[in-house]
C-alpha cells in the first residue's frame, strides 16, 4: 500500500501533493484519498468535473462546495444529481436559477453580489434584497440563541 500521499482525519493541513497525482486519485483513489482530494484549493476544472461524477455523494457534495467549482460543474452536477441542490444552491458560483431556491441568510456577501449582477438588479433593488436578507439572518439568530436558551422559537 501506498502511504506517500496518504491522509488522516485528524490532521490540519493536507501534504503538500503533485498535481499530476491529482487526476490519478480523482479517477482511481480510494474514497478517502478523494473525498480529501475535493477540498483542496489547487486543483485543476479537468479534476474538478471528475470528482463530481463521482459515485459517492459525500465527494459530489464535497465539490459542490469547494470555491473553485466553476458555475458550468455546479449546474451539471444538480442536474444530475438533485440531492446536492442544497450544497450547490449557496456556492459563490451557482447559476442565479439555483440560488432562487437557497435560504438567503445562508448566501455569503461574494455569492449575494454574483446573484444581484446575475439579476441584472437596479441599485434600488439590491438595496431592498441586502436589507431582506440582513432581516431574515437577525430572524434567524435571533431563533438560534432562544432555541440555545431552551425558549420555543
Amino acid at each position: 500500500m501506498d502511504f506517500s500521499f496518504e491522509y488522516t482525519y485528524d490532521s490540519q493541513y493536507f501534504p503538500e501533493q503533485p498535481k499530476e497525482l491529482h487526476e490519478k486519485i480523482a479517477t482511481t483513489g480510494t474514497h478517502h484519498k478523494k473525498w480529501h482530494l475535493a477540498g483542496r484549493d489547487d486543483l485543476s476544472p479537468e479534476v474538478i468535473a471528475i470528482l463530481a461524477q463521482d459515485s459517492d455523494p459525500s465527494i459530489r457534495e464535497s465539490i459542490a462546495t469547494n470555491h473553485l467549482t466553476p458555475t458550468s460543474v455546479l449546474a451539471s452536477l444538480v442536474s444530475q444529481h438533485p440531492d446536492q441542490i442544497p450544497a450547490a444552491s449557496i456556492h459563490e458560483n451557482a447559476p442565479a436559477t439555483l440560488k432562487d431556491v437557497a435560504p438567503i441568510h445562508r448566501q455569503m456577501d461574494g455569492s449575494i453580489y454574483q446573484y444581484l449582477k446575475d439579476k441584472e438588479a437596479t441599485e434600488d433593488e439590491s438595496v431592498r434584497f441586502r436589507k431582506q436578507r440582513d432581516r431574515l439572518i437577525r430572524q434567524h439568530m435571533n431563533r438560534l440563541k432562544k432555541a440555545r436558551q431552551g425558549l420555543s422559537p
